[in-house]
């Protein structure tokens, strides 16, 4: 769903004895609604009122009874009004705000003007998508939130076992919260990302895990960019796997983990990772939601060969997030073939991040 669609609007007056708004979006998916509040001179609300629209269509805002003032007749007041768009097609809010001043032939005669409201996507200021399973909470999206059921303690709802890089990539796909993805010993071959869904929930985060730590091998074979995992809710544990980046070219290895958007509680413990780029890109997205409170602890970093790529080589970048806790790693032979290497930092504003104890 559409969370949040700003526009800047158009006012164009006409000079007749009503007050209209006329929804004309230049658009594909056809408005349904439009509502609107009529303030007096004081601010006080004069009517709400929401009309059905159809297409584009004029109503009328309320009559005001005009009173005499500096030898003029004439009424001020102020109109907000929202255009809302079918529920499939997410919501469309345009907001205005102005006083109109109006003058009139005969003293306590009921005067309107006629206005118009003309609506274009032209001026989209900011536009956000909301994901199947977050809802739209004061023009941000927040993930739905998940009530475990009772009496399940930390156990988990479902157990999914996996033998190969397609299995693998179905249960992540179709993951639901409390569930564990257990890896049972082999190799994984995938040749594209696993990118979450759905979020878990604290006391029934998703697990991904090996059934013996060090037994399940997952390497990247594709020729896109690999984010091995993408992880873009919150909840998620990724434990005691190996990840290899078998790509093609150096490039194309760029990310194991990327920790984005409103990914909170995020935790990636006891794994080996080697030959990628980052191991772990850890970033706010472009609407500015933080993957904030996560943990990387107890894994092991490292490069085979110094790699020959355009852009940077780190262990592990956490950008603009806070309170993420990097525990007892070891990070080694991160070499780039021409350009600086790094092994790991918090860097652009986050707070609150805690190195201890790493190698």
């Amino acid at each position: 769903m559409t969370c949040v669609l700003l526009l800047a609007c158009t006012l164009v007056y006409e000079s007749e004895f009503l007050v209209t708004f006329d929804a004309e979006t230049e658009t594909a998916a056809q408005a349904t609604a439009l509502e609107y509040t009529v303030f007096d001179e004081l601010g006080e609300v004069a009517e709400e009122r929401r009309v059905m629209l159809d297409g584009t269509l004029a109503f009328p805002t309320p009559e005001l009874p005009i009173r005499p003032l500096d030898g003029d007749w004439h009424r001020s007041f102020t109109v907000r009004g929202r255009v809302l768009r079918p529920a499939a097609d997410g919501s469309l809010e345009v907001f205005n705000e102005r006083s109109f001043r109006s003058s009139f032939p005969k003293p306590g005669e009921l005067g309107r003007q006629r206005h118009r409201l003309v609506f274009s996507d032209d001026c989209i200021l900011f536009h956000r998508m909301c994901s199947a399973d977050e809802t739209c909470i004061d023009g941000r999206c927040e993930p739905i939130p998940f009530v475990p059921p009772a009496g399940r303690g930390d156990e988990p709802l479902r157990t999914v076992q996996v033998r190969t890089g397609d299995e693998l990539a179905s249960a992540v796909a179709d993951a639901r919260a409390g569930d564990a993805i257990v890896l049972e010993p082999g190799t994984y071959d995938l040749t594209a990302n696993l990118i979450s869904n759905v979020g878990g929930a604290e006391g029934a985060p998703i697990v991904v895990r090996a059934r013996e730590p060090g037994t399940a091998q997952v390497r990247f074979v594709g020729t896109g960019v690999a984010e091995v995992f993408l992880i873009r809710h919150p909840w998620w544990v990724i434990e005691g796997l190996d990840l290899e980046g078998a790509c093609p070219t150096d490039d194309a290895c760029e990310h194991a983990f990327h920790v984005t958007g409103p990914a909170t509680h995020v935790v990636i413990r006891d794994n080996r990772v080697w030959d990628f780029n980052q191991a772990l890109h850890a970033n706010r997205n472009a609407a500015g939601v933080a993957p904030d409170d996560g943990l990387f602890e107890h894994n092991e970093v490292f490069l085979t060969r110094p790699r020959a790529v355009g852009n940077r080589v780190t262990g592990l970048r956490i950008s603009r997030v806070s309170r993420w806790v990097v525990r007892g790693n070891v990070l080694r032979d991160l070499v780039h073939a021409t350009a600086t290497a790094y092994a790991a930092y918090f860097v652009e504003g986050g707070e609150d991040g805690l190195f201890e104890g790493n190698l």
